[in-house]
């Protein structure tokens, strides 16, 4: 016999499944343990009959020694009844009322207009959205939950945007925050208000919940880069011109977080060197990512480069991965493009400018290409980088063909780049003309440094430091030339006495303030020994500064006294007398 209900005999049973499978754990083991019964889906058929367990049934039962007497029965009987009727009401009626009393106070006004309110239409939208339920982890009032935001979403107008001066729009209409950006505080957070509001200024019904709601919204529609892409493709630039730097940084890297780069298409917002925005664009290269001694090397290429300043460095990873570079129109400058804008810097027709090429630009050049070991010189062989003693400003090209220099192994720091192109010396008719090529890097003072023919320049004794030289004079270290390679095209070595009478001692008539006195100095004086000439010279001019460097004061060897020394240090305490201890 079937469990009656109360209107007829030998008819199915409706319970609420979890109370009664929880009051008759016992009876219900077989089916749950043997066929994996489960009580949450309808079915057909008798699972156990009339009486439940009895007192008689009990003792004569294995599974378990427990009774049930008719009163609890009874009582039990009457609790699935109630349950069912709670349920009943939790699952069908009251989410479809409460949220028909949402739909009211829109209706009415409440929340549609901020007249006679005290409180602006945000806030309002706030209080309106505090009647909605939070979610519940278990029980029936998460099932109250669940239909409740289940009907929701295909229910009217009950999501409220900025869009269009205000309005309230249907789940399907609705687009929401990403949740990604979600936060209560930091960039995030300004930078999902940037975002919103640019979306909703251009006619997107962007809705924004708090995030306990939109939580409970699994298939929603919501905010991404693609979206925020395709909004503001064609007027992106006025955008991003008005950001801070660090809303910048975090707007750019949101367009590039689905690593969607062929989408960015038309978009000006890559920041270049010239302070200004280069445009996202398929095809050629036209913008660069390098570093500053790359970049200094283009003062007029600026537009070229990307500011690196500007970016973050995942920014700059992202730009220079090769799915980056084969759809857009930036990359990482390598050896080739370095040739290319070598050879448009030296072009006045592609945007080359004379005013830059000087000898600083050279020396930064040839330093360029000796450190990059890496690189190609056959690329540079046709391009005029090479000065002359000719008319200014003018340069000679690298040619292969031509016979230039070859020195034994013991290459300069000139003849490091020849030999990368394969050059040699094949006449004494070349060697002159090395000779007159401004190639050298020599020193017409301790701090400047220019590039002159070999022919005006002198050769300083080995280990010898710079400390000046006189106008007019250049002179070569040997750090910077080999000093078989200075002999073999004719570059005089000065000795140390007639460098110290030429270039240094007339100097000395007015103290010099520079720092690398001290050091030429020393180095000078290790060499007395050696030389009872240059001893006698040395005791002869004012060139040991005393302890009051750097006020400028030299004298004589004679004038001063040790501080060691216990009388010197009392009688000519203070009086600037001792030698300097450095």
């Amino acid at each position: 016999m079937y469990l009656p209900t109360r209107d007829g005999i030998n008819k199915p049973a409706s319970f609420v499944t979890n109370f009664v499978k929880g009051n008759f754990v016992d009876q219900f083991r077989p089916y749950t343990r043997l066929f994996d019964f489960d009580m949450a889906k309808p079915f057909k058929g008798a699972l156990f009959r009339l009486p439940l367990r009895t007192e008689e049934l009990a003792r004569q039962s294995n599974l378990r020694n427990k009774s049930y007497h008719d009163l609890e029965i009874r009582r039990l009987l009457n609790k699935f009844q109630v349950e069912a009727f709670r349920g009943y009401l939790l699952r069908k009626q009251l989410p479809k009322t409460h949220l028909q009393f949402l739909q009211d106070l829109i209706r009415e006004g409440f929340f549609g207009s901020n007249k006679g309110f005290l409180m602006d239409q945000s806030t309002l939208v706030k209080h309106y959205y505090n009647y909605w339920p939070t979610d519940i982890g278990e029980g029936m009032l998460y099932t109250y939950y669940r239909d409740f935001y289940n009907i929701a979403t295909q229910s009217g107008d009950v999501f409220y945007t900025r869009s269009n001066g205000g309005q309230w729009v249907s789940y399907q209409e609705a687009v929401f925050e990403d949740e990604t950006l979600f936060s209560y505080c930091g960039i995030k957070q300004e930078l999902s208000k940037i975002i919103n509001n640019i979306l909703i200024e251009r006619g997107i019904n962007v809705v924004e919940l708090p995030h306990r709601i939109m939580k409970s919204f699994s298939m929603r529609l919501q905010v991404t880069p693609k979206l925020v892409r395709d909004t503001i493709r064609h007027d992106n630039k006025a955008i991003v011109e008005k950001m801070e730097m660090n809303v910048f940084i975090a707007f750019f890297e949101y367009l590039l977080k689905d690593k969607a780069f062929a989408e960015l298409d038309g978009f000006t917002i890559l920041p270049l060197m010239d302070m200004s925005f280069g445009t996202f664009r398929a095809g050629q290269i036209e913008y660069y990512i390098a570093d500053k001694a790359a970049i200094a090397l283009f003062p007029n290429l600026s537009s070229s480069f990307v500011d690196l300043g500007k970016i973050s460095k995942s920014i700059t990873i992202a730009l220079t991965t090769a799915t980056a570079t084969k759809a857009l129109n930036v990359k990482k400058l390598d050896n080739v493009d370095f040739a290319k804008l070598v050879s448009k810097m030296l072009s006045p027709e592609d945007g080359g400018n004379e005013s830059n090429i000087n000898d600083d630009w050279l020396r930064n050049i040839w330093d360029y290409l000796v450190a990059t070991t890496s690189i190609d010189m056959a690329a540079f062989e046709n391009m005029p980088i090479l000065p002359t003693i000719g008319p200014k400003g003018i340069l000679v090209s690298l040619n292969r063909k031509l016979p230039l220099l070859y020195e034994d192994g013991r290459q300069s720091i000139i003849n490091a780049i020849l030999t990368k192109i394969g050059t040699h010396l094949r006449s004494s008719e070349f060697i002159e003309i090395l000779r007159q090529l401004p190639i050298y890097p020599a020193y017409a003072s301790s701090s400047t440094v220019v590039f002159k023919p070999a022919k005006d320049c002198y050769l300083l004794p080995r280990d010898l430091p710079v400390f000046s030289g006189w106008f007019g004079m250049t002179i070569l270290c040997n750090d910077h030339t080999d000093p078989k390679f200075a002999a073999k095209i004719g570059i005089p070595e000065l000795s140390l006495l007639e460098h110290l009478r030429d270039n240094v001692l007339p100097l000395l008539q007015i103290p010099p303030s520079v720092a690398e006195y001290p050091t030429f100095l020393c180095k000078v004086l290790s060499y007395v020994e050696k030389s009872p000439r240059l001893c006698l010279i040395l005791l002869q001019h004012r060139i040991i500064p005393s302890n009051e460097w750097p006020n400028c004061r030299l004298f004589r060897a004679s004038e001063l006294y040790d501080d060691t020394h216990p009388v010197f240090a009392s009688v000519f305490a203070g009086a600037g007398k001792f030698v300097d201890s450095n």
